[in-house]
């Protein structure tokens, strides 16, 4: 069930995040609103978060290098998602 929702998230947040690559006004909002999300996140959540979506580990490395069960860091990762997509997102 949690793989389920993190993948839903990943679909919705990802649809919601068209704008930040877009050259306009809303596109500059939503880049703002995503940055706060991110720094506004737990520090666990936000380093799972860099460290998949910047370094791209899988959350089995991730779980691995930071030594926690793989269920906590798929959690952790799917908290991180759902509040970036409802700050970017407001509808979530």
């Amino acid at each position: 069930m949690l793989r389920s929702l993190v993948r839903a998230l990943r679909a919705r947040l990802g649809t919601a995040l068209t704008a930040v690559s877009a050259p306009s006004d809303e596109g500059d909002a939503t880049r703002s609103r995503y940055r706060r999300a991110v720094s506004a996140l737990p520090a666990r959540q936000r380093e799972i978060f860099r460290l998949h979506r910047i370094d791209g580990l899988t959350l089995a490395e991730i779980a691995q290098r930071l030594d926690m069960p793989s269920s906590d860091v798929e959690r952790e990762f799917a908290a991180a998602l759902l509040a970036i997509a409802r700050t970017v997102e407001p509808r979530f």
